[in-house]
């Protein structure tokens, strides 16, 4: 086909694009980033985004094992322990009976 079709060749292939459902020829460049993300799976029907749990209990048992083991340093828990060893000693903490 020629560099410059006739006026009757480019609405024909209009047509054809839009009975055909592709994009219209023209429309391709400027419209292509629209075509794209219409074409693709919204975000909420991706799994690799909707089902995405980080493992937070897996990673609390392991850094609750190596802190045991001494390999991991918990600032943190660290404060709460000796917060409530303070407490204890003053005689402000649970007693036996509620804690039973």
């Amino acid at each position: 086909m020629s560099r410059n079709p006739s006026k009757y060749a480019h609405s024909m292939a209009r047509l054809s694009a839009r009975i055909f459902a592709e994009p219209v020829p023209e429309s391709a460049r400027r419209g292509q980033h629209i075509h794209k993300y219409l074409t693709e799976l919204p975000y909420y029907k991706d799994r690799s985004f909707t089902h995405y749990y980080p493992p937070v209990s897996n990673v609390t048992l392991l850094l609750r094992n190596l802190r045991h083991l001494g390999l991991y340093v918990d600032e943190h828990q660290d404060f709460k322990e000796e917060m409530n060893r303070q407490r204890n000693l003053r005689g402000k903490g649970k007693s036996m009976k509620q804690s039973l």
